[in-house]
């Protein structure tokens, strides 16, 4: 029987708290990954060729990527029904994984200089056998029979003392990347499961924002701003729920020039920070953060993205009317 690669819903992973990874006995039938924020990709081998689907089974990524088809044939001898599973990141030339390698486009992974790569993790069917079937270390067993490494496909690295796994993923937290991930030895592959077999621990939760202003820069960024004022809807009104920056240089020229062209909006709250413009809240921002405090104030806020597909419902009343232009001196003749 024919596998169908379409139809295959990748196994997912179940955010567990950190504090689990504190308690060495409870993970002891678990290996430990890192969690990689890539393009989820599922190779496919084939008589008619080498195929690369997205998770959903709708997009085919082969034609956008053809160093990592040519990668795979240059390994050959892979047998015609085999499907990998894996992440597609795009790395420096350091080596090192961009963060948010799911955001980059390949045009703009070109223009900064970056190598696309698949990071294989797992193994579903090896030619016509359903390898789905057996535990996580012998899939792995089968990955490094059949990969080699080479500069667009690597092999995901793994560890198995989890006595280390805490300090793994703080040191991968200090690091600026995603987290890691854990999988319990003796699991199957379960298509489209999301439960304990795998477990995710993420550096950062998100949350879409609006913003308010932004900040006095100083420094390389005087002649901008130094952050942007988010906001939150409670109740029934806009509260102040962090301050964020982490934008590449170009991401912060655009923000300022799109800001500085807005009417000026006045809001009842002083902020804790001098700024250059506050502005209607009607941009949408998604923003990491490691946790919010009881105050909810967000703990580490990092700018991820502008969401102009998004709008935030804001309650009629939650802020007061636009801020009236006087004329300047000019404007008046003189």
């Amino acid at each position: 029987m024919e596998y169908n690669a379409l139809a295959i819903k990748p196994q997912l992973c179940l955010k567990a708290d950190e504090s689990l990874l504190k308690n060495p006995h409870d993970i002891a039938n678990y290996i430990c990954e890192r969690k990689y924020d890539g393009t989820r990709i599922l190779p496919h081998f084939d008589d008619k060729g080498i195929k690369l689907f997205t998770r959903n089974g709708k997009n085919e990524l082969s034609k956008q990527y053809p160093e990592i088809i040519a990668a795979f044939e240059e390994i050959g001898d892979i047998p015609s029904g085999t499907i990998y599973d894996g992440e597609l990141v795009f790395m420096n030339s350091n080596d090192e994984v961009e963060f948010q390698s799911a955001l980059i486009t390949r045009e703009n992974a070109q223009q900064r200089g970056l190598r696309p790569v698949l990071i294989l993790f797992d193994a579903l069917r090896l030619g016509t056998y359903d390898a789905s079937k057996e535990d996580v270390l012998s899939r792995k067993l089968s990955l490094e029979e059949y990969i080699f490494e080479s500069k667009h496909i690597q092999l995901a690295p793994y560890y198995t003392n989890p006595a280390y796994y805490y300090d793994y993923f703080v040191e991968e937290c200090e690091n600026g990347r995603e987290g890691i991930i854990l999988k319990d030895k003796d699991s199957a592959y379960q298509e489209n499961a999301r439960n304990k077999s795998w477990l995710k621990f993420k550096r950062h939760d998100t949350m879409d924002c609006v913003v308010l202003g932004i900040t006095e820069g100083t420094g390389k960024y005087k002649d901008t701003f130094g952050a942007l004022i988010l906001g939150m809807v409670t109740g029934n009104s806009i509260r102040v729920c962090g301050y964020c920056s982490g934008m590449t240089d170009a991401e912060r020229e655009e923000l300022y020039n799109r800001i500085m062209d807005m009417d000026e909006y006045t809001y009842n709250k002083k902020f804790s920070k001098p700024t250059v413009r506050t502005i209607a809240p009607t941009i949408v921002v998604e923003v990491e953060y490691m946790e919010m405090t009881e105050y909810l104030m967000m703990r580490h806020p990092r700018f991820v993205r502008v969401r102009d597909d998004k709008t935030i419902d804001i309650p009629q009343g939650a802020y007061p009317t636009k801020t009236e232009k006087r004329p300047s001196l000019s404007e008046w003749g003189f």
